[in-house]
């Protein structure tokens, strides 16, 4: 995605390494108009988007610790879907994680759809 088109508003942040799913989430933006940023793992603190799609595996262990950190210490509350991670006591108070299985892209594209109906505060994949 080119610096003319950065919108974080319509900005999917994507990390993960299941290519079928890649390609689905980036179908799903394509159809509603969002781009996709597919930095690296550093990257989902610092730049702006509206939800991202993340693999712990593909952003590392650092990455992740530093991520749930942020995400204690500062009021962002910006979605993030965790892929093919199993939800532990450890991430229950940070109410922005969703988590759901590599395999079930029709979950995920309901959170999706269900996302830009009601907007960040929708629960659960």
């Amino acid at each position: 995605m080119g610096n003319k088109s950065w919108n974080p508003e319509k900005t999917i942040f994507l990390q993960i390494n299941n290519l079928d799913l890649k390609a689905q989430i980036n179908l799903w933006a394509a159809d509603h108009g969002f781009g996709v940023f597919t930095g690296s793992g550093c990257d989902l603190i610092a730049v702006g988007f509206l939800f991202a799609i993340i693999e712990i595996r593909e952003i590392g262990d650092k990455v992740w610790s530093d991520y749930l950190d942020y995400l204690r210490e500062s009021e962002d509350r910006t979605p993030c879907v965790v892929i093919d991670v199993n939800m532990n006591e450890t991430t229950k108070d940070i109410s922005s994680l969703h988590f759901a299985s590599e395999h079930c892209f029709s979950d995920l594209n309901r959170f999706l759809d269900g996302l830009l109906q009601e907007g960040p505060n929708v629960r659960g994949v």
